[in-house]
């Protein structure tokens, strides 16, 4: 299983459900254990955030590193589109809305999709069962 770090940030919260979602896929273990990579994300106008990937534990740390393998910069009007799929990630880095530095490593790329944007799909589709949980002892 995945351990993912507890969040102490808007950015981060919104990530730790996102991939607390999948935690316990199969596929999901697959693609995230031993990758060891740093992605930084930077929500426009918040600030980044570096996603790293650790053996077998996602880590979220407030602001960028150097030694990033890919970096993300999106508006968060183009974030919101892209996860109820008003307009695919081709034609997002096509019009400019999102940019990709080092987009020239294309593994690396091809399976953050497969994690983030992936999991992103399967909250938005049914976001009441797969995002929030209700509170059945609160009044």
């Amino acid at each position: 299983m995945i351990s993912i770090q507890k969040p102490e940030d808007l950015i981060s919260v919104s990530l730790y459900n996102i991939f607390s979602f999948r935690k316990t896929d199969s596929e999901f273990y697959d693609l995230v254990s031993n990758w060891n990579k740093k992605i930084v994300l930077y929500v426009k106008p918040f600030y980044e955030l570096t996603i790293i990937f650790e053996d077998d534990s996602i880590k979220f740390q407030i602001g960028s590193t150097d030694k990033y393998h890919l970096k993300f910069i999106i508006e968060l009007q183009t974030f919101l589109d892209l996860a109820y799929g008003r307009i695919g990630l081709v034609s997002a880095v096509a019009s400019g809305k999102l940019k990709i530095k080092k987009k020239y490593k294309l593994g690396t790329l091809l399976r953050f999709y497969k994690i983030f944007f992936n999991s992103l799909d399967k909250v938005v589709s049914n976001p009441v069962n797969n995002y929030y949980e209700l509170k059945t002892d609160s009044r």
